[in-house]
């Protein structure tokens, strides 16, 4: 007769109830991350995009609301993250938009672009 104590029907099954949730945790926790470098990186091309689009007066970006609006598009964030104002360096574009992982706490991501603009010869 075999002792109960000594027994290891379910131990795989048991470790793989401990390791599991604690292996998922890291694999989301690291996609969650990965996604929130992106969404960085394009917040950052955004607000340098619109603030030389508007800078050089292009034709999406003929006033600020065009600019951010511009930035938005090219961010896929909402248009009131987005600033536009003129100021001593040029064209300042500045942006401040809350990520919301799946698995991690909520943080902000901010960036911030200033194009000068080219003094108006006649």
């Amino acid at each position: 007769m075999k002792n109960i104590l000594h027994a290891d029907c379910g131990s795989i099954l048991v470790e793989a109830a401990i390791i599991l949730p604690v292996l998922l945790l890291l694999v989301l926790g690291g996609l969650d991350l990965g996604l929130g470098m992106v969404a960085s990186l394009r917040l950052n091309f955004a607000v340098e995009a619109a603030s030389r689009c508007g800078a050089i007066g292009a034709t999406p970006c003929p006033d600020q609301g065009s600019t951010a609006q511009y930035a938005a598009q090219a961010a896929g964030v909402p248009v009131d993250a987005f600033t536009v104002t003129k100021v001593a360096c040029g064209i300042l574009v500045s942006a401040s938009y809350q990520f919301q992982p799946t698995i991690l706490p909520a943080f902000n991501l901010s960036a911030t672009a200033c194009y000068p603009t080219a003094p108006v010869t006649s």
